[in-house]
């Protein structure tokens, strides 16, 4: 590299360094949407959802799920450990749907039909949804698969679980038992 383009290189990353410095101002707040700091004992956000097993608009808001202790659970077909939670989770609510809880299964494929193949193949009985807003893993700050909210009957997030092994179901029941009693 010759004199000339090394001075070039040189002013260049001079003039970057100018705009990036300018460009810090830290009194303007920032624009846009911000995601909420989820937080144990802080009320669930809200969200609106359909049934993801039809392609019928059948829209329900996530609060209308209030009075029962509800596992909120994010998944997608890819995921392998939702492939060994779900029946898991499905046997649980099975025995403990009488008593008032329930699991709703959030789908984040970004094709839907990709869902539904997998319900095909894997069926459960619980309610599996699709978010009709795309930035709800911004809104429960999704960042593996699976991540699950435990939620009491009131509304309110009690526990939070990312991830799934064989020995997590134990310690799920005993949460969902504190709440239900």
């Amino acid at each position: 590299m010759g004199f000339a383009q090394k001075r070039s290189v040189k002013s260049l990353v001079f003039i970057c360094l100018i705009f990036l410095v300018v460009g810090c101002d830290t009194s303007e707040k920032p624009a846009g949407r911000m995601p909420p700091t989820l937080s144990v004992g802080e009320p669930a956000p809200d969200f609106e959802y359909q049934p993801l097993a039809t392609t019928e608009v059948s829209l329900k808001k996530f609060s209308q799920s209030q009075g029962k202790v509800i596992y909120l659970d994010f998944w997608a077909s890819w995921c392998k450990p939702c492939l060994i939670s779900m029946p898991k989770l499905d046997r649980l609510r099975s025995e403990l749907k009488e008593k008032g809880f329930e699991v709703i299964a959030v789908n984040l494929d970004d094709d839907p039909g990709k869902g539904r193949e997998f319900l095909a193949k894997h069926r459960v009985n619980y309610p599996v949804v699709q978010a009709t807003d795309d930035t709800i893993t911004d809104l429960y700050q999704i960042y593996g698969l699976p991540t699950s909210y435990l939620i009491d009957r009131q509304g309110v997030l009690r526990y939070v679980h990312q991830g799934f092994r064989e020995g997590d179901l134990s310690k799920i029941r005993h949460e969902v038992e504190q709440l239900l009693n």
